[in-house]
């Protein structure tokens, strides 16, 4: 029954405000009491089907703003695995190949080669301006291979430090905006992330809105005021053995299913 309700919601409400208005359109010597008490409901019908209204609209609103915010989350993390470590790796290798005592030509063309295939595919996850760097490293690089006795150490030290520091400051901006993403709610007191999300489940388990051990959909139900991402993010972040040593606020019994450690962190108990 509630199902159907809920998939009907809106044909229902429309048909409870149409056969009320034939009713006192049809038969309008009821007497005036009654009439006035349909007109009451026809109103409070009116006033509920604007509400669900609104509510529906912010609902697909907040979608939207998760969906944007997911797809930009996920793009950062693809320029973190895709290009950022790599080129970081590439760069290295760079160094060590040209300040062999012997340089090996044919292993600064393929290091070239890659390179070039390696920023044609990427080129797109960074700015215009780092592009363009990187590209003339790599033509700098090129030179390595010639036979001629003077190299162009200098000018390929210079631009590589240069390069460097660019590409390892947009990688630490990338890596801030992903934490700030994914610890929306986080608060600091001293060393301690105090979290307004883990007292907010604390408090639903102590009320009984949320019974142990409980899934992530069971969290979103009982404390809905959260971004999505937290619903996806914070249980696991926070079990006990996490491989980011974040705080131990969970067991995870069985999997997919978590009880809070007890006693509760910061005197919430």
């Amino acid at each position: 029954m509630k199902n159907v309700w809920q998939e009907n919601k809106s044909l229902i409400v429309i048909a409870c405000l149409v056969l009320i208005l034939v009713c006192i359109l049809l038969y309008p010597e009821i007497d005036k009491i009654i009439q006035a008490e349909l007109i009451v409901i026809l109103i409070s019908i009116t006033l509920f089907y604007a509400i669900q209204t609104q509510k529906l609209v912010r609902q697909e609103e907040s979608s939207l703003a998760e969906l944007k915010r997911k797809r930009t989350t996920d793009f950062w993390e693809k320029r973190l695995i895709e290009f950022y470590k790599p080129y970081v790796d590439k760069l290295n290798n760079m160094m060590e190949a040209i300040h062999k005592e012997h340089i090996d030509r044919d292993r600064i063309v393929k290091m070239w080669e890659n390179t070039e295939d390696f920023i044609w595919k990427n080129d797109y996850m960074i700015s215009e301006n780092t592009c363009k760097k990187i590209e003339k490293l790599n033509l700098i690089l090129y030179e390595f291979q010639n036979e001629k006795e003077e190299k162009p150490y200098k000018e390929f030290g210079e631009l590589e430090k240069e390069v460097r520091e660019i590409v390892i400051d947009e990688w630490n901006d990338i890596k801030k905006n992903l934490r700030e993403a994914y610890d929306i709610e986080r608060e600091e007191v001293g060393h301690m992330p105090s979290h307004k999300i883990y007292s907010s489940i604390v408090e639903a388990v102590q009320n009984g809105k949320l019974e142990e051990p409980f899934t992530k959909d069971d969290f979103r139900k009982a404390c809905p005021d959260f971004a999505e991402v937290t619903y996806n993010v914070f249980l696991k972040k926070h079990r006990v053995g996490n491989p980011g040593s974040n705080t131990e606020l969970f067991n995870e019994v069985p999997p997919g299913k978590f009880e809070l450690v007890k006693p509760f962190k910061y005197g919430l108990d």
